[in-house]
């Protein structure tokens, strides 16, 4: 089997059904789900893929077979075979069977020790490993780590596979952020209130890291604006209903548009 093949970005397949002929058995599978968020799965023939799939109700994670078409959907995916240079994969049957045996099985999902590139690159290897979450950029451990911290920063939380919770950094170990109670994927526009909080209360041990992502298409406001405009909110705790992700809420503090 060549282990070699790779996919270029400007190569990702929209259409799965005309592209299986490129895979082979014990492949992983990138899927691209959106800017900052991949799904990793292992294709075992037949157009079909194992993979560790998690339920946004409890984080409970179920090993499923699905058609790749299925699980990509209107996606991109590439083959990323990425640690082969580093670990000699594992025989093909030995791949398929223990992927096979696995079937219906429930996981423990965790974002930093096991998630879905974790199950898959050990059905791979026989050895679970993810760049998706590097421990050193995203600590559990928050009360070390707030002198890397300046006011203003933007701070995403990964909370689950896919989802994050973004808050201002604003000084003296604290954020403020827009907290929704009873929060609800299905729902579009919810209440949120507007809150201050200790950083380690808010990550609570979950993955974290600075993202000032629009940095570069957007100059930052000053640092004194940013914070005098969130202190002000989450004094007066303002309750809003918002339609908007709590990026956009955090990022219009930090970049004010």
């Amino acid at each position: 089997m060549d282990h070699k093949h790779s996919v270029q970005k400007s190569e990702y397949p929209t259409e799965v059904s005309q592209d299986c002929a490129q895979l082979e058995p014990g492949d992983l599978i990138e899927v691209f789900e959106a800017e900052d968020r991949q799904h990793w799965a292992v294709y075992v023939g037949g157009g079909d893929v194992i993979h560790l799939a998690v339920s946004k109700l409890n984080q409970e994670g179920n090993v499923l077979k699905d058609p790749l078409s299925k699980v990509v959907h209107t996606s991109k995916y590439k083959v990323n075979n990425k640690y082969d240079m580093e670990h000699k994969p594992r025989p093909v049957h030995e791949i398929i069977q223990d992927a096979t045996a696995k079937l219906g099985n429930k996981v423990a999902f965790d974002l930093l020790n096991y998630n879905c590139e974790h199950f898959a690159t050990e059905l791979r290897y026989g050895k679970a490993m993810s760049d998706q979450v590097q421990k050193s950029e995203y600590p559990t451990e928050v009360s070390q780590d707030c002198a890397q911290l300046e006011p203003g920063d933007l701070i995403e939380v990964f909370e689950a596979e896919d989802r994050e919770h973004w808050a201002v950094y604003v000084g003296g170990g604290e954020v403020i952020h827009v907290c929704v109670q009873n929060f609800s994927m299905s729902k579009l526009i919810q209440e949120g209130e507007i809150l201050k909080h200790p950083l380690s209360k808010v990550v609570k041990g979950k993955g974290y890291k600075i993202n000032n992502k629009y940095d570069m298409e957007h100059k930052p406001r000053p640092v004194q604006e940013i914070i005098r405009d969130a202190t002000a909110q989450a004094k007066a705790g303002i309750a809003q209903r918002r339609s908007h992700p709590a990026s956009q809420v955090a990022a219009k503090s930090r970049a004010g548009f």
